[in-house]
């Protein structure tokens, strides 16, 4: 199931980035379609920083509904409140990657 899930959100985010990509004024003999292999790495990066969001939103609300549905379980409202603060601290380090590598990319590219 997870690799069914997995393989699906590949094909759904991948081609909207190697379509944004590819140039098709230009005829490149190298690369399948006028992909490289630093084309293909830079989109799946971004398609996985750009999927990592809904991914914390997702554990989230999972956490949320742990939260709440912990009538009186201790247990349960701890792995709310766990998921809760960990999917915020994943989209801070995802939030902070982003920063990291545009910041990189900007000095790079003088």
């Amino acid at each position: 199931m997870p690799s069914k899930l997995i393989t699906s959100l590949l094909i759904y985010l991948l081609p909207q980035k190697t379509f944004a990509a590819l140039d098709f004024q230009s005829h490149q003999w190298s690369g399948f379609g006028g992909l490289h292999a630093e084309t293909v790495i830079i989109n799946l990066g971004q398609a996985l920083l750009d999927s990592g969001y809904w991914v914390c939103a997702a554990i989230f609300v999972t956490g949320t509904a742990f939260y709440i549905g912990s009538v009186g379980n201790d247990t349960y409202q701890g792995y709310g409140k766990g998921m809760m603060i960990g999917s915020v601290i994943g989209a801070l380090v995802i939030f902070a990657s982003h920063g990291i590598m545009n910041t990189v990319l900007y000095f790079l590219s003088f």
